[in-house]
């Protein structure tokens, strides 16, 4: 009879602690899909609010001017060769932001830029210098994407 007590004391003690666990487990689901939620969230503003300027970049034998020239239209470029524009960035008086580049899309093969993480500070400028370079084995063909430019105020 002894016996008997102690087994269900056990097994009550397994019970409690297998239950316990599920909450546990439970609640750390939940707080794994809420931190999920919250960066998507997040992701998705900083994509929103960003700059989006539209890059496009043609390689061929025969260089050519863009034909609708937009701030990132490359125009054709030949194999080998490289060339540059330019964006300019303003601050808000009063306010400084830390600044993010991201280059997206197939454009990001061909282009890059200088300096894509810096501070932009309250009432400045800043042109930003954005580089078409192609390779000398670069094969015939057409690159587009996006340039993002991330502005996250600076709190300090």
């Amino acid at each position: 009879m002894e016996e008997n007590t102690k087994t269900g004391g056990i097994l009550k003690e397994k019970v409690v602690r297998a239950l316990e666990n599920r909450e546990m487990r439970r609640w750390t689901e939940k707080a794994l899909i809420g931190l999920l939620v919250l960066i998507v969230w997040i992701i998705g503003l900083l994509y929103f609010t960003a700059e989006k300027y539209p890059i496009t970049v043609k390689v061929a034998e025969q260089e050519a001017a863009a034909q609708a020239p937009s701030a990132l239209d490359f125009g054709t470029l030949k194999p080998g060769a490289n060339t540059s524009k330019f964006v300019n960035l303003e601050a808000a008086a009063g306010r400084a932001y830390t600044i993010r580049i991201l280059i997206l899309g197939d454009a990001a093969k061909v282009t890059g830029v200088e300096n894509d993480d810096f501070t932009l500070y309250a009432g400045s400028s800043e042109k930003i210098e954005v580089i078409a370079e192609i390779p000398q084995s670069g094969a015939q063909a057409e690159y587009g994407g996006t340039l993002l430019v991330i502005k996250l105020p600076k709190l300090f």
